[in-house]
């Protein structure tokens, strides 16, 4: 959901201009990691789903491989 500054108005997360008063909408950010049980975005340091509740399954960029487990956090 992007957020009109001007108005406060909801809009679509791809809109560039608001719906309601015209405004210049700044570009929704593309979350950099989601969740794997249920595809939420998630925040950048967190160890919880917020959508789900389960716990983030840490991956490194160059390998993928998991660093902690997906299901009870615990280092592997």
């Amino acid at each position: 959901m992007n957020v009109c500054p001007k108005c406060g108005t909801s809009n679509r997360p791809e809109a560039r201009f608001c719906r309601k008063c015209g405004g210049h909408l700044p570009p929704t950010p593309t979350p950099s990691a989601t969740c794997s049980y249920c595809g939420a975005a998630l925040r950048p340091g967190a160890r919880f789903c917020k959508q789900c509740g389960k716990p983030v399954a840490v991956t490194t960029s160059a390998t993928g491989a998991r660093s902690t487990c997906s299901n009870c956090g615990k280092s592997v």
